[in-house]
């Protein structure tokens, strides 16, 4: 009997090995999940080939440059005008606005991850509803209003009037306040639609001039974005800190009329991909929903045992659909604790334009003894300048040497170092908060102003800063291009929409959290604020070190997750050598196995049924 049952499950194990290692020769993992798209559609990119082949028959060379140079351009006026409204808002939002330090902090949170989720919105209407040239353009519309609503805003009405002797016409602050947040949520709503699909569509124009041309227009992408930031930190800023915010305002709501220009222009030239009605995205959180729905609605009834609560979306199990879909949802599950442990990490990040920003107005910002005052965006360099050299080093000579020692830092490593550097920034940062302070009461005080309002400062110079601004810099080349890499290894081809979608919400989150916090931080320490309005008094340093402790505690919980996560390929790999070692033992056991060895042979009975399943399912 128990002879029968062996050789039954060695017949079976031998024939599921064999299957398994013929899909391991003929396809890689991700090979296959794609391959599953051809029955089931997921990718945005289905239909209209036709269309797309007469289109691509009649673009010449000369079209494509027009056509990226267009696209280049709405990249650089988009970035522009973000990191120009950011970059000194909270400058803007305390000198002209009359707002508290913590509601002005507050708002830049808000503000920057609106700017991070909306995106994820983009995504989905021109996957489902408009292909990606509307919504781009549309969305382009929407950004323009928002940046052109920011220069009228703040517009300097009453000289005006005083000069010419007219009428007297001015705005309220309340009507200041409300067209400074309307501008706020256009412009957010125009980032996500052209940041959501810009770059896949710029890409998608130069798909059949071959890999150097497409990998030629990511290198000049990336360029632009550094060009813009460092436009908005230097120049632009410094017209707004030292000049009229209306003016450093005005330059990019033309900036983004250029944008609309070129992309009016190159109209004729496009390839236009039409969208498909199937977007992943929404696929996706219909699965989602669905499986949550069953499972709270039949409490475990639906279907017997389950290995996911993500099953019950399954038409097997009573849900409507596919057994393929459902699989690729249920590995993004694994992946989904590794993003929730990024989230205080980019509210780390984040205290650049904010908490940082916040003391360098209480800095000496007279560069050099000249008279001359550093615009404070212009500290953002000391976290830009590391990622343009670190990422090409690290590429290009750092991981070869290591590798070449045989040492292979993994994604999540990688990852676990930008969060330890980003905790030491926060600790520099409370620092050189006590420092900054003590040099005042030590009578340490300069007096500057800043938006045509004095300010007592400490006659520390600004630049002390900048060691906490390029640990957060450093933190960033680790964790950004390793969770990307990470993001996009682990999780199904088919899905890197959605992948995507999710670096986003953990970046937008992360901003978030930090406006909830300040203002939860305030509301528990009303009388001695630990985010004062005036940074020379309260105890802002405590807030920091709140931070610190928080981010301490989320290491450590990233520690734990990377410790427990099992990566793709290691489980691939385990599965084939527990199948091949359970094989080779019964090849040389199951001829000399005699009754007396019943026990045994049922436990690798046992044994052989669990792999038969496992490798059935991963088939």
């Amino acid at each position: 009997m128990a002879r029968s049952g062996l050789s039954a499950g060695f017949l079976a194990s031998g024939e599921t090995y064999r299957k398994y290692r013929q899909s391991l020769d003929m396809t890689t993992t991700r090979e296959r999940e794609a391959s599953a798209l051809e029955e089931i559609p997921l990718l945005p990119w289905g239909g209209g080939t036709k269309k797309l082949e007469r289109s691509l028959s009649t673009s010449g060379a000369s079209s494509k440059l027009q056509v990226t140079i267009c696209i280049l351009l709405v990249e650089l006026a988009e970035r522009v005008t973000f990191f120009s409204v950011i970059a000194n808002m909270v400058l803007f939002c305390t000198v002209e606005l009359d707002y508290t330090s913590a509601t002005a902090v507050s708002i830049s949170h808000v503000f920057i991850g609106m700017s991070l989720i909306v995106p994820l919105v983009g995504i989905w209407v021109a996957d489902s509803y408009l292909g990606k040239c509307k919504a781009i353009v549309i969305s382009a519309i929407i950004h323009f209003l928002g940046s052109a609503l920011l220069p009228v805003m703040a517009f300097p009405f009453d000289e005006l009037v005083e000069h010419h002797r007219s009428p007297p016409y001015t705005l309220t602050d309340p009507q200041k306040e409300g067209i400074f947040l309307i501008a706020l949520l256009l412009i957010s709503v125009g980032i996500g639609g052209i940041k959501a699909n810009v770059s896949a569509f710029g890409a998608y124009q130069l798909r059949d001039l071959g890999e150097q041309e497409l990998q030629s227009f990511f290198n000049w992408w990336i360029w632009l974005m550094n060009v813009a930031s460092a436009m908005a930190c230097l120049a632009i800023c410094y017209i707004q800190q030292e000049v009229d915010f209306y003016i450093g305002y005005l330059i990019p709501a033309v900036a983004m009329l250029v944008a609309l220009l070129a992309l009016y222009l190159g109209r004729k030239s496009y390839v236009h991909l039409p969208p498909s009605k199937v977007s992943p995205l929404a696929t996706t959180l219909r699965i989602v929903f669905q499986a949550a729905k069953n499972t709270v609605r039949w409490r475990g009834r639906l279907c017997g045992h389950v290995d996911s609560w993500l099953d019950r979306a399954k038409e097997s199990c009573g849900g409507s659909f596919s057994d393929t879909h459902v699989e690729m949802v249920k590995k993004l599950e694994r992946i989904f604790p590794v993003f929730l442990v990024q989230i205080l990490n980019r509210t780390v990040f984040y205290q650049i334009p904010t908490t940082f920003f916040l003391q360098a107005m209480r800095l000496n910002l007279d560069v050099g003894s000249t008279g001359i005052n550093l615009p404070i965006a212009a500290l953002n360099l000391f976290a830009i300048i590391p990622i343009l050299l670190l990422v090409p080093l690290m590429d290009r000579v750092v991981y070869p040497m290591l590798e070449m020692c045989n040492i292979r830092p993994s994604p999540l490593k990688r990852m676990g170092t930008g969060h330890f550097l980003g905790l030491l920034a926060i600790l520099v940062a409370a620092g050189m908060e006590i420092a900054r302070k003590n040099v005042i009461e030590e009578g340490g005080v300069v007096r500057q102003s800043l938006g045509g309002v004095p300010f007592n400062a400490s006659s520390i110079n600004a630049l002390w800063l900048g060691p906490q601004y390029l640990l957060v810099g450093t933190g960033e080349v680790f964790v950004m291009s390793s969770g990307i890499e990470f993001a996009y290894t682990e999780a199904p081809a088919p899905l890197s929409t959605v992948v995507m979608g999710l670096v986003g919400i953990t970046m937008g989150l992360g901003s978030l959290t930090g406006a909830v916090l300040i203002n939860v931080v305030n509301a528990a320490t009303p009388g001695t604020e630990w985010y004062p309005d005036e940074p020379n008094e309260g105890y802002l340093e405590a807030y920091l070190f709140l931070l610190a402790a928080l981010g301490f505690v989320n290491f450590v919980a990233f520690c734990g997750v990377a410790s427990r996560y099992k990566y793709v390929a290691q489980e691939e790999e385990e599965r084939e050598r527990d199948t091949l070692r359970l094989v080779t033992y019964f090849e040389k056991q199951g001829t000399r196995a005699d009754d007396d060895d019943d026990d045994e042979l049922v436990d690798w009975e046992r044994q052989l049924d669990a792999l038969n399943y496992s490798l059935t399912a991963s088939l």
